[in-house]
């Protein structure tokens, strides 16, 4: 198993369970007790952050691929689109059919412009956001495939600088301007591989330096956990640089945490593993679901809440996703292709 997909996938279930278990499900819960909406400079900069992490992510694996012209950006669009449009369709549709979004926010998510209508739709604007991402990325990825990195940075700042104006100009989603950096950082940090920068300085300065890098890889979490607490408990529930910085120490936190675990041995991993590939459908499809338990349940209480409405949200988004790769991706595939 790849030690980056394993690292991925601690990160990506880590921080599904936090979006669906701790952030959303308790809007679904009776009001008593435990059973109330996190609420707090903390636990918002949680969520700003697990959010970011997942920016980072889908940055880091949409570059994997090198872009050196027309045909290739053509085939990455085809790529995202295959991936991600058809269930992201099927999920706005959901949303407005059971009222959780307005219904005339479906087109506006549908063509991408889903930041331009306020309010902005629950949940969704996180992969709206991300499509937009996606068209620029191919632009960026171009330019990293050149080694031109100055022009890189200065793409990516002017692209920052315009979603910064039309928020201002048209009061459009601010979030597409702070989830800006961490996209961009996955597509740079793609293809660095810390195995081989161990190695170099083991070869250049010794088994000391080499061992010190390990060392700083193994418990940067227990140094950069406390601070990241320290720093988000306040930050303030609102976006603003502090937010960013905030982020940035739980990036670090979550990949210490990976790394920690990936190439062990662990039975749990097969869990984590299933998680991380229903993860997509899961933040897709969690509030239809737990909109149709609360019809006919009502609002639940803590243990028919955890220990079955949770689990019924994983396995539903585990079949969806299966059943989208084995029998609707490849005919979509093939329609594409002729």
């Amino acid at each position: 198993m790849n030690q980056r997909k394993q690292e991925a996938d601690y990160i990506r279930a880590v921080c599904t369970v936090w979006i669906i278990a701790l952030w959303h499900l308790p809007d679904y819960m009776e009001s008593s007790g435990f059973c109330v909406k996190l609420t707090g400079p903390l636990p918002s900069q949680i969520t700003f952050s697990v959010l970011a992490v997942f920016t980072y992510l889908s940055g880091y694996f949409s570059c994997r691929n090198k872009i050196s012209g027309a045909g290739d950006a053509f085939r990455y669009y085809k790529k995202r689109l295959i991936r991600i449009y058809p269930l992201f369709a099927a999920a706005c549709l959901a949303f407005a059919v059971l009222s959780i979004n307005p219904k005339n926010t479906v087109p506006y998510l549908l063509s991408g412009f889903g930041f331009l209508k306020y309010p902005y739709p629950l949940t969704l604007w996180f992969v709206c956001m991300l499509l937009v991402f996606y068209f620029f990325a191919p632009f960026l990825a171009y330019q990293a495939g050149k080694k031109s990195y100055m022009v890189l940075g200065i793409l990516s700042v002017f692209i920052e600088t315009v979603f910064f104006m039309v928020h201002k100009m048209l009061d459009a989603d601010i979030r597409l301007f702070y989830y800006w950096p961490f996209f961009v950082s996955g597509m740079a940090c793609s293809g660095i591989d810390i195995s081989f920068l161990l190695q170099a300085a083991a070869e250049r300065g010794g088994v000391k330096i080499s061992r010190f890098f390990i060392w700083i890889k193994g418990y940067l979490i227990w140094i950069s956990f406390p601070l990241y607490i320290l720093l988000a408990g306040n930050a303030g529930t609102e976006f603003n640089f502090y937010t960013i910085i905030c982020s940035l120490f739980f990036l670090i936190c979550m990949y210490s945490f990976g790394s920690m675990l990936s190439g062990k041995s662990f039975r749990i991993y097969g869990l984590v593993r299933e998680i991380s590939y229903a993860s997509m459908c899961a933040y897709l499809f969690h509030r239809p679901i737990l909109q149709i338990i609360m019809i006919f349940c009502g609002k639940l209480s803590i243990l028919a809440a955890y220990a079955g409405a949770l689990p019924v949200i994983f396995i539903v988004s585990h079949l969806i996703q299966r059943l989208y790769d084995s029998i609707l991706r490849p005919g979509i595939e093939g329609v594409l292709k002729n």
